[in-house]
C-alpha cells in the first residue's frame, strides 16, 4: 500500500509540475510535400518545428492559407518566421491572434506561430487578405503592441461559426 501511495505522489507531483510550467514558443507547420524544407530554415532559427500528420485529403494551398499567431510567441522572431513560411506555402494571405475567435484555446496554442491554416476558418472570423506591404510591415514588428496592432488592422467582420 505505501509503495502505491508513493508511485502516486510522484506521478501527481510531475503531472503538476507540468501544470505550472511555461510553454516554449514553436512553429506548427501543415503537411505539404516541402514541409521538410520548411522545417529545416525554421530550425535554423533555435525554434522547435511541429509538422502535422498528412491528412485523408491532398493538400490544398487554397485551403491552408492561414497564419495563427500565438499572442506569446516573441514578436520579433514572428516576421522572419513567416517569411520562410511564404516560401513554401506561396498563399499564406489571412492572419490572427491565437486569441482571435476561438474560447479557451489550449495553452500552448499561445506560444506557436501556425503555417498552413484553414482558409475556412479564416473566412469565418472575417479576416482580410494580407499583400505583399503587409507582410514586409510584419517584418519590421518588434513588440507584442506593434504586432497586436498590425494583426487586427486587418479584422474584418466575425461570420457566424456552425
Amino acid at each position: 500500500m505505501k509503495k502505491v501511495a508513493i508511485v502516486l505522489i510522484l506521478c501527481s507531483s510531475g503531472c503538476i509540475s507540468q501544470l505550472f510550467e511555461t510553454p516554449k514558443p514553436r512553429v506548427v507547420l501543415a503537411w505539404q510535400e516541402k514541409v521538410s524544407h520548411c522545417a529545416v530554415f525554421i530550425k535554423d532559427m533555435d525554434l522547435p518545428v511541429s509538422i502535422e500528420r498528412e491528412g485523408p485529403l491532398p493538400y490544398s494551398a487554397n485551403s491552408s492559407a492561414a497564419v495563427w499567431i500565438g499572442k506569446n510567441f516573441p514578436p520579433d522572431q514572428v516576421g522572419e518566421v513567416v517569411d520562410i513560411g511564404r516560401t513554401y506555402y506561396k498563399e499564406l494571405r489571412y492572419v490572427a491572434m491565437s486569441d482571435y475567435g476561438i474560447e479557451d484555446p489550449p495553452r500552448q496554442v499561445h506560444y506557436d506561430v501556425v503555417l498552413g491554416g484553414s482558409t475556412e476558418t479564416a473566412m469565418k472570423l472575417g479576416l482580410k487578405a494580407w499583400n505583399d506591404q503587409d507582410f514586409k510591415k510584419l517584418k519590421t514588428v518588434r513588440t507584442r503592441e506593434e504586432l497586436e496592432a498590425l494583426v487586427r488592422s486587418k479584422y474584418g467582420e466575425k461570420r457566424p461559426m456552425p
